[in-house]
């Protein structure tokens, strides 16, 4: 894996999301100029862009974040992005968690597959305190929008986990929510967006009830960081994930490719059976390479002497595991 570059000093440095809904005519154009902002400050991260509106994220230096949002802010093109919620975060790590500064220009900012009705978004929205008040009376039932690989790292406490490989399969899926007809139900992911089109989706598809929860999980670990949340959050970063206090959680990369593993099992509860085989205080975690670099077409580049590769036998339990969730 490539290293990562460094912030100078042995400093660390912060990450900034947000994102807004907006009608852009040359999404293109748009993207570049913030891009141009974002270049001028040494910040790396995505700029995703649409004509329904854009969704960011950057890392940098805090002093070269504040500069960048100064600009970007008193900018007449950019005006819009005034009223988007900006969540900004610590990383407490010495290099930029996101590894270049690029331009994504897409259909849409969160791929959904269907048009959106805006007109039944009124009221959606629950501060987090609203929502903590609701958990403590008993009175909601949180439901996890986010795919399977994140909500496996944690999740609001009796939260119902939408079964989701990926967002879009969210429309086909919705009817699994019937069982809940007549309760509140809260939907969240990690920063607001996806249920930006879930509540009216649902809305419109008879679910009078449904709200999403402001600013979305980060937000309400910002304010209840020892409330109803368990486990950790799953982050679209090099941390890969954080616990509710925004430290680093256990999420590592794979040594081999880079990519996201889970704690211990590096697929959560999935692999817990076949690794208790281990002996996990001398194999340590770090040793272990992602299910995908097990189950790779190309076997024949050697692999680390210290990492473990699991059988034919280990990975057809692991995939009869996985259909029965």
């Amino acid at each position: 894996m490539a290293r990562r570059r460094k912030y100078p000093d042995g400093r660390t440095g912060d990450v900034i999301n947000f994102y807004r809904f907006a009608a852009i005519d040359d999404p293109e154009s748009l993207g570049n100029h913030l891009l141009e902002f974002a270049e001028r400050h040494e910040l790396h991260g995505t700029v995703l862009i649409a004509t329904e509106g854009i969704n960011c994220g950057f890392c940098g230096l805090p002093e070269n974040l504040d500069a960048f949002l100064s600009e970007v802010l008193a900018d007449s093109r950019l005006s819009f992005l005034r009223d988007a919620e900006i969540k900004r975060q610590s990383t407490g790590r010495d290099h930029y968690v996101f590894r270049r500064l690029r331009l994504k220009v897409k259909a849409e900012i969160i791929t959904f597959g269907e048009p959106i009705d805006w007109s039944a978004n009124e009221g959606r929205f629950l501060s987090p305190e609203e929502f903590h008040r609701m958990m403590e009376a008993g009175e909601v039932v949180p439901v996890d929008v986010r795919n399977d690989f994140e909500s496996l790292v944690g999740s609001f406490k009796g939260a119902y986990r939408m079964p989701l490989e990926k967002f879009s399969d969210f429309r086909e899926k919705y009817q699994t929510l019937d069982k809940f007809q007549g309760k509140t139900l809260v939907t969240f992911c990690t920063g607001g967006i996806r249920c930006e089109k879930v509540v009216p989706f649902m809305r419109s598809k008879g679910y009078e009830n449904v709200f999403q929860i402001e600013g979305g999980i980060i937000n309400y670990l910002k304010k209840y960081p020892d409330g109803f949340w368990e486990g950790e959050c799953f982050v679209f970063d090099d941390r890969f994930s954080i616990d509710s206090h925004e430290n680093q959680g256990r999420v590592k990369p794979c040594p081999r490719c880079g990519q996201p593993m889970f704690p211990e099992s590096r697929l959560a509860q999935l692999e817990e059976e076949i690794l208790e085989n281990y002996n996990l205080d001398t194999l340590g975690t770090e040793d272990l390479i992602c299910f995908q670099c097990n189950h790779r077409e190309d076997a024949s580049e050697p692999l680390d002497n210290s990492a473990h590769r699991f059988s034919d036998e280990e990975l057809k339990s692991l995939d009869e595991r996985r259909l029965s969730i």
